[in-house]
């Protein structure tokens, strides 16, 4: 609500997030208390904090993406998806001179700093619960893509699956065509995309879940 707010006015705010408590999967994910309710919290932030910094090209926010990131990859493996952000974003809106910016990297060395020891000692044990195969394959990344889109259809139904593809054309393929991505646009396509690609890379195996 308070970032749809900024984005598309008040009633539009209420609105998606009721759309968002009204999900079952969130609803059961809620109940369950399973850890995919904190990543997405974190991952959302570390998107708004992204688009932020494409807006305002600060060091500040570019950090705050960094910590962000590191906090959803401490609270599961699964936060490396946030790694498809930046250069999705960056190609949307335009702004690639950024990857020049010493401001841009603050967050990879945050990331760096607080993720890749801990990420390297546990990775043998992550692999040991993956129930897709011992190694990404190409065989598993298509059957997958086809099959997490179908469980995003299935989580959020057909009218609102509707509904989000009209956004994504408006928002984001339309302006490619005109003039730029707006900011906000690019970091939540970039994420949508990213958590579709980075799970249907990693074989850890297709559950609705990974959806949120």
């Amino acid at each position: 609500w308070s970032q749809a707010r900024r984005w598309f006015g008040n009633a539009a705010a209420i609105l998606a997030g009721i759309l968002l408590l009204c999900l079952p999967l969130v609803q059961n994910s809620t109940d369950e208390e399973m850890a995919e309710t904190l990543l997405v919290l974190f991952c959302f932030w570390s998107a708004v904090y992204f688009g932020r910094y494409l807006q305002s090209e600060r060091w500040q926010d570019s950090c705050w993406f960094g910590v962000y990131f590191s906090l959803a990859v401490l609270t599961k493996g699964s936060g490396w998806l946030l790694a498809f952000i930046p250069p999705i974003a960056l190609l949307l809106t335009g702004k690639i001179r950024l990857l020049r910016r010493p401001s841009f990297w603050v967050s990879i060395l945050v990331i760096a700093v607080s993720c890749l020891p801990w990420q390297l000692l546990t990775l043998s044990s992550a692999e040991r619960g993956w129930t897709g195969g011992s190694q990404p394959s190409v065989q598993y990344t298509f059957s997958a893509l086809a099959q997490f889109l179908l469980i995003l259809v299935e989580i959020t139904g057909w009218i609102l699956s509707i509904a989000i593809v009209l956004g994504i054309v408006v928002k984001v393929f339309r302006p490619i065509f005109g003039s730029r991505v707006e900011a906000p646009s690019a970091v939540m396509f970039a994420l949508l995309v990213g958590d579709w690609a980075f799970h249907s890379l990693v074989p850890a195996g297709v559950e609705d879940r990974k959806m949120i």
